[in-house]
């Protein structure tokens, strides 16, 4: 892996460890089962960027193991989302939409920064199943953000807790099946 392309990764761990720490204070703060989910996705996503940095130094059958580490880390959201939805049905109070909304806009930018930063070279480089973990972690957490932005506008108009829990729910299904594919493909390497 390039110097370029490792010093891009590092910044993404920087980015994803620092916007966690944002994300989980409003999450436990207003009760929200989405942002919740998403704010460690951001931990796991800042551990995953510092394996890749390192991995990349490896050999094959080191990044076989980093890359199936990395499918089973992918599946903690799913862990998280039901710790914060089993908190959010005992407690069952909505949570603040506005927070929700502009937290997750904060969220959007920094992973739609995270995904410009590695498209060219994720393209470039199909056969690494550490930048590929990298790549869809970020796209599909902008996802994510565009689903929870829409959840806090929801959750304004009609106040409930069903909206955040829904979409708490889709982000841990989307991280699976992310994780499954991040398996399927080490498993693949020489």
């Amino acid at each position: 892996m390039k110097k370029e392309l490792r010093r891009i990764i590092l910044v993404i761990a920087a980015l994803n460890l620092l916007y966690f720490a944002v994300e989980f204070f409003y999450a436990v703060k207003i009760n929200s089962v989405a942002l919740t989910a998403d704010s460690i996705d951001f931990l796991e996503d800042a551990a995953m960027n510092l394996l890749v940095f390192f991995a990349a130094l490896w050999s094959a059958l080191w990044r076989r193991r980093v890359g199936l580490f990395l499918a089973i880390t992918m599946a903690l959201p799913a862990v998280a989302t039901i710790w914060a939805l089993y908190r959010q049905l005992t407690i069952q109070i909505p949570p603040s939409g506005h927070v929700i909304s502009w937290v997750s806009l904060g969220a959007l930018a920094v992973n739609v920064f995270c995904s410009l930063l590695l498209v060219g070279h994720q393209r470039k480089n199909k056969k690494n199943n550490l930048l590929r973990a990298t790549y869809l972690s970020s796209r599909n957490d902008a996802i994510n953000n565009i689903a929870i932005i829409a959840t806090g506008l929801i959750t304004i108009f009609y106040p409930s807790i069903w909206p955040d829990v829904v979409v708490g729910v889709f982000i841990a299904i989307l991280h699976s099946s992310g994780a499954l594919e991040v398996y399927q493909k080490s498993l693949k390497i020489n």
